[in-house]
């Protein structure tokens, strides 16, 4: 894994180095889409784009996609559909049925946004387009290219550190801003403000006085983190009682759909205060002391929805080998203790590879059984 030792330090500043990498992917691309959020750094790659459209005097109109996911803050949606009738775009607002996920103390369910089948959160915008079926983000990106031999990519504002998943992903790729589709062989994900730090993207915003969704300062006053992702998913809904005073409107929009949500905000500090220890230590005695069976127990007793189920089995299995592989005498742990990958389980952190950590807390040995003396 790529370490800050790895970073390369240019003369020119990350706001240059951006424009450059928006002029090489549309020069190298024949179909070009922002994927928009309505969140600060979507926006801010909206706005480099316009800069270099502008620059070249290019008078097409910018191809921008947004997806909403049903369970969204209403100023973000608000604020969205302000671009919706810009002439400088060709904007695409889809509200279409796509699987996602529903935390709730400790376990995940599989969602499907926009469900035919139930309630919606609030009424599709009139502009919204919806596709036949249940889409996966794969279908929904091969959609969006409908079976296209162009050189495609889609834009997105990521940035490498807003978490260390990010960080790996990003500095794996050989050419850091583009990122190969696996399964759409003629696209690719273009990042051209991945080195941006959160502080770069306001300086920008407000040297260019650029107006950003108001959010993110209801979020900076009520201590929250500047994030514009659905309020159920895992990360987010562990500061689902933010919503309460954020937005109350979406909140009692949730709870008119999904009321046991409420058990979320209502007990989730309460049950990470020691609960999740007790649980591990509970499952460890049920089978015997063996860590790994433990965990793989807790997973078929408390992870219900079958999906969930076999993915977070997917990523432990996928930590188990490879700790076994990096295993040495300076590295008990391989990176995976059993604890810290049974803690990210009980937190719903296995939507994506669970990523090792470099620490050796004394609870690693406990739980294990491990004495620190070599």
């Amino acid at each position: 894994m790529a370490s800050k030792s790895d970073l390369i330090y240019l003369k020119s500043n990350v706001y240059e180095e951006a424009l450059k990498r928006i002029e090489q992917i549309y020069n190298s691309h024949d179909e070009v889409w922002i994927s928009y959020s309505g969140g600060k750094d979507s926006l801010v790659c909206l706005k480099l784009v316009e800069e270099y459209f502008d620059r070249e005097g290019i008078t097409d109109k910018i191809n921008v996609v947004f997806r909403d996911e049903e369970i969204i803050n209403n100023a973000i949606r608000e604020f969205v559909l302000t671009f919706v009738d810009n002439p400088r775009y060709n904007f695409k607002y889809y509200a279409t049925q796509l699987e996602s996920e529903i935390y709730i103390l400790g376990e995940k369910k599989t969602l499907i946004q926009w469900d035919e089948n139930r309630d919606w959160i609030v009424p599709k915008p009139d502009c919204a387009i919806t596709l036949k079926g249940v889409c996966s983000q794969y279908t929904f990106d091969k959609h969006l290219y409908a079976n296209s031999n162009r050189r495609c990519c889609t834009i997105l504002g990521i940035r490498a550190d807003e978490s260390l998943m990010r960080f790996a992903g990003i500095t794996a790729s050989m050419v850091c801003h583009l990122t190969k589709v696996p399964k759409l062989k003629n696209v690719t994900i273009g990042k051209p403000i991945y080195d941006w730090t959160e502080k770069d993207v306001f300086k920008y915003m407000y040297e260019k006085d650029i107006e950003y969704c108001k959010i993110y300062d209801h979020q900076i006053f009520n201590k929250d983190q500047l994030r514009v992702a659905s309020a159920v998913h895992a990360e987010a809904a562990k500061r689902l009682h933010k919503v309460k005073t954020i937005d109350p409107l979406l909140y009692n929009q949730i709870m008119d759909v999904f009321p046991e949500v409420d058990v979320q905000a209502r007990y989730y500090t309460s049950l990470t205060k020691g609960n999740a220890q007790k649980t591990m230590y509970k499952y460890k005695e049920k089978v015997g002391g063996d860590v790994w069976t433990a965990i793989y127990s807790y997973i078929d007793n408390e992870i219900s929805d079958v999906k969930q189920n076999n993915m977070a089995k997917q990523k432990v299995i996928q930590a188990q080998n490879t700790r076994r592989r990096n295993e040495s005498i300076e590295n008990e742990f391989g990176g995976y203790p059993a604890y810290y990958v049974f803690a990210k389980v009980i937190g719903g952190g296995y939507k994506r590879n669970i990523i090792p950590t470099p620490e050796k807390k004394e609870v690693f040995y406990e739980f294990e059984d491990k004495s620190r003396r070599a």
